[in-house]
């Protein structure tokens, strides 16, 4: 009897641990590194992200403030889009990025997953010399991944990752 609840036991913890393993967006699938700019510029940079603790933590699949902000942070290291991104300090520019909707179909089939942000790139003065709103879609198919909890996880990084290239692109955009 003991033998079969140390089985049991053993086989719950193990599977319970992959799962949970498996928790929470990657930084690393979700930043991107090889997009053509117009401009990169010689400055500084300091990021900051809010909005993400407003959604429900099952719908955003690990993604909250500080992903998105390293995902962004890395991702402009990827593409020199600004010289430095600092955390401390007194930055060149600041950039506040807020998550303003987040929208996920209620069913399982083939849905849009939806991302509106919110890009705000203010000067050391604090002046705002940049606002823009990023919308993103990623489609995820059913067919796409075995369980409903990595599908929504991928589909979640893939619409971080189209909203992150789009705010890049944008600023790169601007001549500082």
């Amino acid at each position: 009897m003991k033998f079969k609840v140390c089985i049991a036991v053993i086989l719950f913890v193990s599977l319970t641990s992959s799962f949970l393993a498996g928790c929470g967006s990657s930084v690393k699938r979700m930043t991107s590194s090889g997009l053509t700019l117009e401009n990169q510029h010689p400055y500084s940079v300091k990021i900051e992200v809010a909005g993400w603790e407003k959604i429900g933590k099952l719908q955003t699949s690990g993604v909250d403030n500080t992903r998105f902000n390293q995902t962004v942070a890395d991702s402009i290291k990827n593409t020199h889009l600004f010289n430095e991104v600092v955390e401390t300090g007194n930055p060149n520019y600041k950039l506040k990025i807020t998550v303003l909707e987040h929208i996920l179909p209620a069913h399982v089939g083939d849905f849009d997953l939806r991302l509106k942000t919110q890009w705000q790139l203010a000067d050391s003065a604090g002046k705002i010399i940049s606002e823009d709103i990023i919308e993103s879609v990623y489609t995820s198919k059913l067919a796409d991944e075995l369980t409903t909890f990595d599908r929504l996880q991928k589909a979640n990084e893939n619409v971080v990752k189209i909203n992150v290239e789009q705010g890049i692109k944008r600023l790169s955009q601007m001549k500082l």
